[in-house]
């Protein structure tokens, strides 16, 4: 089933169990406003009940990623007590959302990715850039440190001293070196970058939907555990599994 909604700053495509979500608003080189952040918590709530959806690819239109938050909500928020629970209300309402939803995430880097641009793509479970794109975490040049994640998903992903580097000078760096320290998994030639995406989100699609997204959440949860209790999770998990319809269907295909 084939199906597009379009508000005005986010546009979500859904191709049978591949949905994208284009972050729509290349003047401002999609600059994250409330307005945005909203229409994309509506599309996240869409996709959370839609059980034929296994994939999302989260990219943007035009030149960017996203240049992070729009600077004319943080300068017009008012008290910093108001723009910590703005942050608490939809920014991490959302990258908390896709990261504890039973789907496959993937953030498509098209283009630079910096602040709360790279946030959202640190939420996603796995990370694709185009060569040479620019990504980084610069507030500590305005005197502050990123609030939407930044702190704890970058260091879960790879490690403190990348994490204080990049922090802690504010320098960007580019897709090549953010794959050598494990922040991107592939990177795709810019030129048809969106379908070269969308093949390698592929190889995921005709495996069980029920298998990825408790794979995914277990291997989320093992982060916060010791061995014996992420062990034990993994077999929880498993025994879930094995009464499900996508193994049962497996099993009959092996035994003919």
């Amino acid at each position: 089933m084939k199906i597009k909604l379009k508000n005005e700053h986010i546009v979500f495509i859904k191709d049978n169990h591949l949905g994208i979500i284009k972050l729509n608003k290349p003047d401002k080189l999609n600059a994250i406003s409330i307005q945005m952040i909203t229409e994309f918590i509506e599309v996240l709530n869409f996709i959370r009940v839609d059980n034929e959806l296994k994939v999302i690819i989260i990219t943007g239109e035009g030149e960017a990623f996203s240049t992070g938050a729009d600077f004319e909500f943080v300068l017009n928020i008012g008290t910093p007590e108001k723009l910590r629970e703005a942050t608490r209300q939809y920014w991490n309402k959302a990258f908390d959302a896709i990261e504890e939803m039973e789907k496959l995430f993937i953030a498509a880097i098209n283009g630079i990715a910096i602040g709360c641009g790279l946030e959202l793509a640190l939420a996603c479970d796995l990370r694709i850039a185009a060569e040479g794109v620019k990504m980084g975490l610069p507030e500590i040049n305005y005197g502050l440190i990123p609030d939407a994640g930044g702190t704890i998903r970058l260091t879960r992903i790879v490690g403190a001293g990348f994490t204080k580097e990049m922090i802690l000078s504010g320098e960007s760096i580019k897709s090549e070196e953010a794959q050598q320290i494990g922040l991107i998994n592939r990177i795709l030639p810019p030129e048809n970058f969106l379908e070269n995406a969308k093949e390698y989100a592929s190889k995921f699609l005709n495996k069980s939907g029920t298998a990825i997204g408790l794979g995914k959440l277990t291997i989320n949860k093992s982060m916060d555990q010791d061995i014996k209790s992420g062990l034990e999770h993994a077999l929880i998990t498993q025994s879930l599994l094995l009464h499900s319809e996508e193994y049962k269907r497996a099993m009959i295909a092996i035994k003919k």
